[in-house]
């Protein structure tokens, strides 16, 4: 793999289903969620329609609080709080695109009219699904439980669009996870470091961090992954394989 193969672009990935844009996706909590770039969504997913220029934006923030010793030092740190939002602008008024910014139970339709109750009632929370392509590759982003936080203003002006600006607040799933992002590797990815497993002379692993080794010397795999070299051609003894860093 080279090392521009991990330079990746958060381009939109439009559906070849007809009149279906594929930016993004709401879903019920009931309904089951993709844990791959690939997997096909469930039938209750609701298409969102066109999403600006502007993308996709996650944020996330982090409220560390310091323990100081006798000496002022800081020796230890605590995570105190952690947020994340979600935010894009939908830029076309369907039924999918309304429901997400007023909330289902505010959109109702008729044979000939869309009504859109405001009002201080909650809304109820829903999963968001968001798809992108570069190239051949997909990446996919996931959010379990995301409840709606912010709401853009509805500025109607002649000669304009009427943007819907969403900010959502993802929260906690059963396994305590807020948002998943997957990210197919590039075609002729090597596998998986493994412990325990043996290697010839010139097999080739990814480490979980990232970088690639290649067998110079046969033998097994530690129980434990080893620490990558930290320069290219470097190597590292693991259990009884000998590996250069290649990337």
């Amino acid at each position: 793999m080279a090392a521009t193969d991990h330079v990746l672009i958060g381009a939109p990935e439009r559906s070849n289903d007809p009149g279906v844009v594929g930016y993004g996706y709401a879903l019920p909590l009931s309904a089951p969620l993709p844990t791959t770039t690939t997997a096909a969504l469930d039938v209750l997913a609701e298409d969102l329609g066109f999403i600006s220029e502007d993308g996709l934006t996650i944020s996330t923030d982090r409220t560390v609080e310091t323990i100081k010793d006798w000496n002022l030092d800081d020796v230890r740190a605590l995570l105190t709080e952690h947020g994340s939002t979600v935010s894009f602008t939908l830029i076309n008024w369907s039924i999918a695109a309304l429901r997400a910014f007023f909330g289902t139970e505010n959109v109702t339709e008729t044979a000939e009219e869309i009504v859109v109750r405001i009002n201080a009632r909650a809304i109820g929370d829903r999963a968001w699904v968001f798809n992108m392509k570069d190239m051949d590759r997909k990446r996919r982003v996931v959010i379990p439980r995301g409840a709606l936080t912010s709401q853009g203003d509805i500025t109607l002006v002649k000669g304009e669009q009427t943007p819907l600006e969403i900010e959502l607040t993802p929260l906690v799933d059963d396994a305590g996870e807020k948002i998943y992002i997957y990210t197919q590797k590039a075609a002729g990815t090597a596998p998986m470091w493994e412990a325990e497993t043996t290697y010839a002379i010139g097999a080739v692993v990814v480490l979980s961090t990232g970088p690639e080794l290649k067998a110079t010397t046969a033998g097994t795999s530690d129980v434990a992954e080893p620490e990558a070299p930290l320069y290219v051609g470097q190597t590292v003894n693991d259990g009884t394989v000998t590996w250069e860093r290649i990337s």
